[in-house]
């Protein structure tokens, strides 16, 4: 599978999973993503907690993130400009 694949499949399937953050997002007044059961955190995965990160600040949501590592979250405040709630 050549990368202009993978990078097209990747980023199908993440257009999609931020259409369903951005409409529970705009439905209800938190969403919470509950990542205690993940050992180690991939660069794609700290990727997709910004993203969901600002869809929640467009719609002036809160997006609470559980089981995420302080320097994860230092990261993520850093790449965000905004306190990350946990």
């Amino acid at each position: 599978m050549s990368s202009e694949m993978i990078e097209s499949v990747e980023f199908d399937n993440s257009s999609e999973f931020f259409r369903r953050v951005r409409s529970i997002g705009c439905n209800d007044g938190q969403l919470v993503f509950d990542f205690t059961r993940l050992e180690t955190f991939e660069p794609g995965l700290i990727k997709t907690i910004a993203i969901a990160q600002r869809f929640a600040m467009l719609d002036n949501k809160k997006i609470i993130f559980k089981g995420i590592p302080k320097e994860t979250m230092d990261l993520l405040e850093t790449k965000t400009n905004v306190a990350v709630a946990f």
